[in-house]
């Protein structure tokens, strides 16, 4: 009988270690659940904040480009040509008209004729706006012959409509006479001559 009892007690004491093992299995795989849980969490959190900085970036990104892209595409001036009509320009004239193509952002080359002259040159602008301050080397004819200078010049242009570019056209500066009709030399600076360099200007409106 006492072997029996011992037997018996021993099988419900192993039994109910197995029991506690069992359940002690299962304690941790609950813990590891939940630790995977968390870290599938935590993993989750760190892809959705990277996904947000990456749509952040894209569109910061797609933002500048669209940006930089208008800007490209605005022109500083659809044309950049200009014409000019007034008192000496075109030459050394009482009226007349010159036309100035635009070779690059600050090279312009232009020539003009009028009542009576006429004119070729260079001009280099200060920047590439269709309107920006501009120095002119160019060569000048009054009265067809009767005096011929090499004229370096200052100018620019007030713009009064913005609509048709329609402005004040201004330049000044010196002229180194060439050539000059002893007549006409004669008759304008009187017995002591031609000097070495006079005043070059032009005054008119321009669009």
């Amino acid at each position: 009988m006492i072997a029996v009892f011992l037997i018996s007690t021993a099988q419900i004491l192993f039994a109910q270690e197995k029991q506690e093992i069992k359940q002690s299995q299962e304690t941790i795989h609950v813990v590891e659940d939940i630790d995977s849980s968390k870290t599938d969490s935590v993993t989750v959190s760190a892809q959705n904040k990277m996904i947000s900085k990456s749509s952040v970036s894209y569109y910061e990104g797609n933002k500048n480009k669209l940006s930089t892209s208008t800007e490209d595409k605005e022109p500083v001036n659809k044309n950049r040509n200009v014409m000019a009509v007034g008192y000496q320009i075109g030459g050394f004239t009482l009226i007349g008209i010159n036309l100035e193509y635009r070779i690059s952002d600050v090279l312009g080359l232009h020539g003009g004729v009028g009542f009576t002259g006429y004119t070729l040159g260079v001009k280099l602008h200060t920047n590439k706006q269709k309107n920006s301050p501009f120095f002119n080397l160019s060569y000048k004819d009054g009265g067809l012959g009767v005096i011929d200078a090499a004229a370096l010049e200052f100018g620019g242009r007030w713009v009064w409509n913005k609509k048709n570019d329609l402005g004040l056209h201004y330049q000044f500066g010196i002229a180194k006479i060439l050539e000059i009709d002893e007549a006409f030399e004669r008759d304008f600076f009187g017995d002591e001559g031609a000097p070495n360099a006079m005043l070059s200007i032009g005054v008119g409106v321009s669009w």
